[in-house]
Parts: structure tokens; sequence; C-alpha cells
């Protein structure tokens, strides 16, 4: 039997690792720079952990959850649009912490109590 893959000798400018936020994120900087660029992902689909994920209890969006609603994080959300090209659609809503105790989830009532 014959090997039918081939070797290449092409030489990248920049070899990005891992497609989830941060490597998709750099991949499409450089791209602006030069086309010579790679992104290798060892899933089946890019985006990292960045994709929703079905559990007993239905899907879970298992991407970034939580920025604090600041001038700092807002203009981080910014920068990401300008580099994606796209907008982010962020919600802000308050929800208040809970802790898992003996088989349930309960409201965070404080250190101590």
């Amino acid at each position: 039997m014959q090997s039918t893959s081939r070797k290449s000798n092409h030489i990248y400018d920049y070899a990005v690792i891992g497609s989830g936020l941060a490597g998709l994120t750099v991949a499409n900087a450089l791209s602006r720079m030069t086309s010579n660029v790679i992104l290798i992902e060892s899933a089946d689909t890019f985006g990292g952990l960045n994709r929703s994920i079905q559990t007993p209890f239905g899907a879970v969006n298992n991407g970034l959850r939580y920025l604090p609603d600041s001038e700092l994080s807002q203009k981080a959300i910014a920068f990401l649009e300008m580099l994606l090209m796209t907008s982010l659609s962020p919600e802000s809503f308050e929800a208040p912490p809970m802790t898992y105790e003996a088989g349930g989830l309960r409201p965070f009532v404080g250190f101590g109590n």
C-alpha cells in the first residue's frame, strides 16, 4: 500500500495553536499583516471551549460568561469587535452568587454563615 501523504516545506510567518477566543483573535489580527499564517486546531471544529455543550440539564454556553460591567470591560469588548469585525452584543445583568451545598444550590449568604 502506497502512502498518499506529502511533506510540505512551506514556512509560515506565524503559527497560532488553538482556535479559542485568543487564538482566533490573534490569527485574525496577524492575517491583516500577512496571508502567511497557519491556525492549528486539534478538534474537528473551531472555537475551543467557546461553544455550547449538551448536558443532562440542557445546552450550556461554555464560553466567556462573565465580565464586570465597567468602562475597562466595555473598551475590551469594543476592541474585540474591531478585531473580529462583528458585533458581540453583550448582555448585562445582575445575578446573585449561588453556592452548592448538600446536593442543592442556595443563595450565597457570606462567609461564616
